[in-house]
């Protein structure tokens, strides 16, 4: 749509359109040398499949549209790509979100059904020769299982080349999540990590040049003497300059002038600052009104206080009760009895209430992390329980829709892998292979993942009815040990 026939002020300046719009605008692309040099290292290393990328900066300096603009490469060059820009969803939404933006049929499942159908999927794309590139905007806001999920499709690995290229676009504070100890796995494999910096003095004047040119055979003229003005309003923040060049040009309609001058960018600025604190006095008030009418009803419940009767000249003050904090706690919540004496069986009765917690909140990673760190103790969680485990307790929880319940198990990892790719080697991969042994894994016992192995993990999982995610997840050692143990015992 032409916003120059809907927009009096834009047909007057001689635009086509809006020449600084508050969303991002991967079409009118303006490269500074830190942009051209983000978004040809970053593209070249999704091009490479290298892996994990990360690239943060400051509310406002244009990540979103860097990304949308790397996105729009990728998709030119035949990469298939998924954008998600929802970074607040649950686990499985999360991943349902990415096989949804990769195109990917199918009914809805849980996080391990999900995640073996975007490894299906990568791995039909590579056969096919095609790279998969996912991009996830606002990646601060990830939780903990999120960040999981993408440790997890990290591991996905061909030959000696990534099949999944992962690029987290985020705020600074995105960094700080990243140097959490419990995500050092995740925080080792970032291969390239960039930060956008704000425009420089001379970038700013640059920007608006380019973006005032490429938007139509402008009449505007806009002298040096203003960019100066501009810089120290917006410190080179692209949003600040695209919402501050926006006034302006409205300033310059209304005044019936063709040029931008010091003074109508001066006005645009008042007009800015003087719009935000009437919102922000609004939003105050209204806060002001809901505190007294909560306020209101708790005194009301409390009981205890009077109102002053003008009508016989009474003082006007109110006597509210002091309260104790113990007296208005919360109970703690009554633990089902099925669950302190699972948890009993392994020693955890003192995590009942936590755990109970978590079950109502459907948010347990982070108290598996915190049974793993202080008791050694793995969670293991299966959507059925796989027929090689119904000789083992499991405690059964409805999941948030009655049909589809949840089994966990808890067990003392007898084996740790933490990578699996080819060609890798280790201790580790020794153990695995005599586990798989036999059945299937007919290849070497020599400590090295090849395609028989990994082909062993696929058969294995297939058979068991597990999640096809081609590496041996906690899930996968937790059967294979479990029937190691078993055969032994008989």
């Amino acid at each position: 749509m032409n916003q120059g026939n809907k927009l009096p002020y834009l047909d007057f300046l001689g635009l086509n359109r809006n020449p600084f719009p508050v969303t991002p605008d991967a079409d009118d692309f303006f490269v500074s040398t830190n942009i051209d040099i983000i978004v040809t290292e970053l593209v070249h290393g999704i091009t490479l499949r290298k892996g994990f990328f990360v690239l943060t900066g400051e509310v406002g300096v244009g990540k979103t549209t860097i990304s949308r603009k790397i996105l729009q490469i990728l998709t030119e060059g035949n990469i298939c790509t998924s954008l998600v820009f929802h970074s607040l969803l649950s686990e499985s939404g999360f991943i349902r979100q990415i096989n949804k933006d990769f195109g990917i049929e199918g009914e809805a499942g849980d996080s391990d059904e999900e995640l073996a159908k975007l490894n299906n999927f990568v791995l039909q794309q590579n056969a096919e020769g095609r790279n998969c590139a996912i991009i996830i905007d606002d990646a601060q806001n990830l939780s903990w299982e999120s960040l999981e999920i993408i440790r997890m499709i990290s591991n996905l690995e061909g030959n000696s080349e990534k099949l999944v290229q992962i690029l987290l676009v985020g705020q600074p504070e995105l960094i700080d999540r990243l140097n959490n100890n419990d995500l050092r796995q995740l925080k080792s494999r970032i291969v390239i990590q960039h930060e956008v910096s704000t425009l420089s003095r001379q970038g700013l004047q640059k920007y608006i040049d380019f973006k005032l040119t490429t938007t139509g055979p402008t009449r505007l003229a806009t002298p040096n003497s203003v960019f100066r003005i501009i810089y120290a309003e917006t410190q080179g923040n692209l949003r600040r300059v695209n919402i501050l060049m926006d006034r302006c040009l409205y300033v310059a309609y209304s005044n019936q002038s063709q040029s931008i001058t010091p003074k109508m960018v001066r006005k645009a600025a008042d007009d800015l600052k003087t719009a935000s604190p009437r919102l922000f006095r609004r939003q105050w008030s209204l806060l002001a009104v809901f505190i007294f009418v909560v306020l209101g009803g708790v005194f009301v419940a409390l009981g205890d206080f009077s109102f002053p009767d003008l009508n016989k000249g009474e003082p006007a003050s109110v006597v509210i009760p002091i309260v104790r904090s113990e007296e208005i706690k919360s109970p703690p919540p009554i633990v089902p009895e099925s669950i302190l004496t699972f948890l009993g069986e392994y020693n955890l009765g003192d995590y009942g209430q936590q755990f109970w917690k978590a079950i109502q909140h459907d948010n347990l990673l982070p108290l598996k992390q915190k049974i793993y760190q202080a008791r050694g103790l793995q969670m293991v969680i299966f959507s059925e329980i796989p027929t090689a485990l119904k000789h083992l307790d499991a405690l059964r929880i409805a999941g948030k829709k009655s049909e589809n319940p949840h089994y966990i198990f808890f067990w003392k990892p007898q084996l740790n892998i933490e990578q699996f790719h080819f060609r890798h080697q280790g201790k580790s991969i020794v153990q695995l292979q005599y586990l798989l042994e036999g059945q299937y894994y007919t290849g070497p016992i020599d400590g090295i993942v090849g395609r028989k192995l990994m082909q062993a993990i696929v058969d294995f999982q297939t058979d068991l009815s597990l999640p096809v995610t081609g590496i041996p997840d906690n899930s996968t050692l937790f059967v294979l040990c479990s029937l190691k143990n078993k055969s032994e015992r008989i």
